[in-house]
């Protein structure tokens, strides 16, 4: 049952991170912080690239 549990845990972790919503923004403070990303405004649209 832990194994079961363990895998619905980090699979709902993987779909949660792997969402990328267009946000818009007017600067680089607009944008949502998301961890081990780099985020930047462009065009109005929050971007966002994985840092490693």
């Amino acid at each position: 049952m832990f194994v079961y549990d363990l895998i619905l845990f980090i699979s709902l972790i993987l779909v949660v991170t792997g969402i990328k919503a267009d946000t818009s923004c007017h600067s680089f403070d607009d944008c949502p912080w998301v961890a081990h990303h780099y985020r930047e405004c462009i065009e109005g649209l929050c971007a966002y690239r994985i840092l490693y």
